[in-house]
């Protein structure tokens, strides 16, 4: 309201006797849409509460009360009671020191005339005391006055008046209170009314705001409807009975006012909510340590135990579940597992789903190393060379004169030192000669080895597994 309007009486309803409740202020009604039992009364007064009336005189002090009859459910819990007065296209709000502030129609900006008070079960409040409107500048004006109040039973929703206090401060259209206010020479105000009441709606395409589709109906019982427009925020967004209004994310109050022939004017006001659209849900993301990798056969045996870890990360909400997939099947969950892979190459994927049910997966490659079928050298000479060959055949022959020179088993560390001898012969070229003269080829010694006998072919395989290493 303006600055003259800062600074009225918001004082203890014991000091203004009231003869009756006032008039009842339409259907309550709750900002999240369920029914509700709470109740509003409110009125002008010239008497002390003996009679009401919506049609005051500019030059007469008047009294506004209103009273909150809040729900049963609600008695002796801490909430809020708030007031809220309209003046043509402007909201102000009443807070606790006594002010009338301007009013966005932001819920989250709305402050309380009576904060955080243990509720009972009639909250009366006067508005104001003994004003003479026309002092304060409304004189020919029309003010409206919707009473609200909140609980922290129910966190979240607002329960206000159906219809406001409706006070015309114009001489021309006064009333006598003692008068029947159905005379038939007096203007009836029309009747506004929103089909639907408040409402919730969900988004429709995944951006912000939405097209609201809104229906009000008008009457007058005296004479006809002029003009029906609906308001947003004080501002005219649309004509008519009917219009779709472009609103934003959040809780917007929609205004549906009308005039009629005479002037006059009613409004109802809903709260419209849309809920913001969902946010996409980003995947989760998942690693293996290590990555792809060999692994040494440890065993002589095929197949191996391998041991894994994977890490499982999601940035917008938690992990539900790890897993370890071969061939498309579950062999293990968690993010560490000890898996048998059999020898060659094994693809691995580890999987992760996050508690939106998105996946994520990265796969490796697994190779197991078979186990080697071929005996070392030394296991072979030690084995089939050393006595059979060297000791039985050769030691003789090369004792002293050949290149390859080897000894007798009498003497200390016999089987390393001829084996060196003949693996540094071997590499040196001569695998031929070492296989050929045992058989008696350009051999002085005449024939020692049999083609095709045992002692022979294990010499073969001894050359090939020098050679090998």
């Amino acid at each position: 309201m303006k600055q003259r309007l800062i600074g009225w009486s918001f004082i203890a309803l014991s000091s203004l006797a009231i003869a009756d409740d006032p008039p009842e202020l339409g259907e309550a009604r709750a900002a999240s849409g369920i029914p509700t039992t709470a109740r509003f009364f409110g009125g002008a007064t010239t008497d002390d509460g003996l009679s009401y009336t919506n049609r005051v005189d500019p030059t007469t002090p008047v009294d506004i009360v209103g009273i909150v009859r809040v729900e049963s459910t609600h008695i002796n819990t801490v909430g809020n009671i708030y007031i809220v007065v309209q003046l043509g296209e402007s909201y102000f709000f009443r807070n606790e020191e006594g002010n009338f502030l301007s009013w966005d129609l932001k819920l989250e900006s709305l402050k309380a005339a009576k904060a955080e008070k243990k509720l009972n079960y009639d909250e009366a409040v006067i508005i104001l005391d003994n004003i003479t409107l026309g002092l304060g500048g409304l004189a020919g004006q029309t003010f409206y006055v919707y009473l609200a109040y909140d609980s922290i039973a129910a966190l979240g929703d607002l329960f206000y008046s159906g219809s406001p206090i409706s006070i015309s401060v114009n001489p021309d259209e006064l009333v006598d209170p003692a008068e029947n206010s159905d005379s038939p020479n007096l203007n009836e105000h029309p009747v506004s009314k929103i089909i639907g009441g408040d409402r919730t709606l969900t988004d429709s395409d995944e951006r912000e705001g939405e097209l609201v589709s809104i229906r009000g109906t008008a009457s007058d019982s005296d004479g006809s409807i002029s003009s029906t427009k609906w308001l947003v925020r004080g501002s005219v967004v649309a004509t008519g009975t009917s219009a779709t209004i472009s609103l934003p994310d959040g809780s917007t109050v929609v205004t549906f006012r009308v005039t009629d022939n005479q002037g006059a004017t009613a409004e109802e006001s809903i709260i419209v909510t849309v809920l913001a659209p969902p946010v996409p849900n980003v995947s989760p993301t998942a690693n293996v340590l290590g990555g792809s990798r060999r692994v040494e056969d440890t065993d002589s045996s095929s197949g191996e135990s391998v041991s894994l870890s994977g890490t499982a990360t999601d940035s917008d909400g938690n992990i539900s579940s790890t897993e370890w997939l071969i061939r498309g099947s579950v062999v293990a969950k968690g993010t560490s597992a000890t898996i048998s892979l059999p020898d060659g190459p094994t693809v691995v994927t580890f999987r992760v789903t996050d508690n939106q049910g998105a996946t994520a997966e990265e796969s490796i490659i697994v190779t197991v190393l078979a186990p080697s079928t071929t005996s070392n050298s030394m296991d072979i000479y030690t084995a089939s060379i050393s006595k059979q060959v060297v000791q039985a055949r050769c030691v003789n022959c090369h004792g002293a004169i050949a290149r390859l020179r080897l000894i007798r088993s009498s003497v200390d560390d016999y089987i390393d030192t001829n084996y060196n001898s003949m693996v540094n012969y071997i590499r040196r070229g001569g695998s031929s000669s070492i296989i050929r003269k045992p058989q008696g080829i350009g051999h002085g010694g005449g024939l020692q080895l049999s083609a095709g006998s045992t002692e022979l072919n294990n010499l073969k395989q001894f050359v090939d597994a020098v050679l090998s290493e």
